[in-house]
């Protein structure tokens, strides 16, 4: 009998040291959920720094840079020699976030992760990120910096798409048809 409880215990020892392992591997994925998306524009989400550590009880974080591409003279932020983040005093992340995709584009940087609606309304999830800061920008313009430390960040898309109405001048009244002869002057707005 004391030979199947030592068993017990050492197999039930290995699964809790097992399962331990799984949670703090899983723990180093991250989600970005962009809710009420807008029919056919893209969302992409740019991995600017790495989380190196947090501490939950305390509320400290560290971020190295992800990238060398983003180790640019700018307004919003030092790089140690060690490759730590150090955000400058009063900085916005909003001016950092439009600032930051610019260098980006410029240096043809592909996002870590995009995808298109479908759909209005559709649940766009950018899954297994490592975790750090991101910068998540659509085709509608909108940009948001992720300052969270959570592995499950939501956006919730606010912006709406331009609607374009044309109109053309028939005679005296304003409609979608005109019968204009080659050569007359049409007015449209």
């Amino acid at each position: 009998m004391k030979k199947i409880q030592k068993t017990a215990a050492v197999i039930f020892a290995m699964v809790m040291i097992f399962a331990m392992s799984l949670t703090a591997f899983a723990a180093n994925d991250g989600t970005i959920t962009i809710n009420n998306t807008k029919k056919d524009q893209t969302y992409a989400a740019y991995h600017i720094f790495d989380l190196e550590s947090f501490d939950a009880v305390s509320g400290t974080y560290s971020y190295k840079i992800f990238d060398e591409a983003f180790d640019v003279e700018n307004d919003f932020f030092e790089v140690d020699d060690a490759g730590y983040v150090t955000w400058i005093e009063d900085a916005d992340p909003a001016d950092f976030a439009t600032q930051i995709l610019a260098i980006l584009k410029a240096a043809n940087v592909s996002p870590n992760a995009s995808a298109t609606a479908a759909a209005d309304g559709e649940t766009i999830v950018f899954e297994n990120l490592p975790l750090g800061y991101y910068v998540v920008e659509s085709t509608l313009g909108s940009v948001c910096a992720l300052t969270t430390t959570d592995k499950d960040a939501v956006i919730n898309e606010k912006n709406t798409a331009p609607t374009i109405s044309k109109q053309v001048k028939e005679g005296a009244t304003w409609g979608t048809t005109s019968y204009a002869q080659i050569g007359e002057t049409v007015e449209y707005k």
